[in-house]
């Protein structure tokens, strides 16, 4: 189960990632395509002339949150795909994302006959560390480059301590339930299983 589980959330956020490019791509963002574009040329023209390593560390903090702040809508549009597939769309499909779906699983809840609406929201928040993709775009929109630098390094820690542990509960636990589930009471079953 842990593979199905894993495999799903996978194909998940491939179709999350390739939603939000393809909302990205439209024209209304082509100012900030080509801003991208502009950054992404300065840094490969950057280190072609003097080198990766003879970049200083403030240059490349700067070109970093350049590079990160005009793909601030794009962040903008993933976070906002990702909050309504996983924790919207899949709730109205049974619990169920197009990957879940696939491999025949679905989240369950461990109590009670239906999961309550806010309980599998924040189950999804949580699983997406939706909280840590807004405060990065919050730290881009509102911080120099220094300290953007510093506060997504935080971020980033932290994202991974969370993830660590929601994997770490699924893969030790005996009922193979993350930190996600335990909080919202809920389990990942097979579908072919429903109670």
């Amino acid at each position: 189960m842990k593979i199905k589980r894993l495999c799903a959330y996978l194909i998940d956020t491939f179709i999350v990632f390739m939603i939000s490019l393809l909302i990205f791509a439209l024209p209304f963002f082509s100012k900030y395509q080509e801003n991208y574009i502009n950054k992404t040329e300065e840094l490969l023209e950057t280190i072609k002339n003097s080198g990766s390593a003879d970049i200083s560390e403030e240059d490349n903090i700067r070109i970093t949150y350049e590079l990160n702040n005009s793909l601030l809508p794009f962040l903008i549009i993933y976070a906002g795909t990702t909050i309504f597939y996983f924790g919207i769309l899949s709730y109205i499909t049974n619990c169920q994302t197009i990957g879940k779906k696939i491999l025949k699983i679905k989240v369950n809840s461990i109590k009670d006959k239906e999961i309550k609406p806010y309980l599998y929201l924040l189950r999804e928040i949580l699983i997406t560390n939706f909280i840590f993709r807004i405060l990065s775009i919050i730290t881009i929109i509102n911080c120099s480059p220094t300290k953007w630098n510093m506060y997504n390094n935080a971020l980033s820690n932290a994202q991974a301590f969370v993830y660590a542990l929601i994997l770490g509960f699924m893969i030790f636990r005996d009922d193979e339930r993350g930190l996600h589930d335990i909080i919202c009471r809920t389990e990942v079953i097979e579908y072919s299983k429903k109670k």
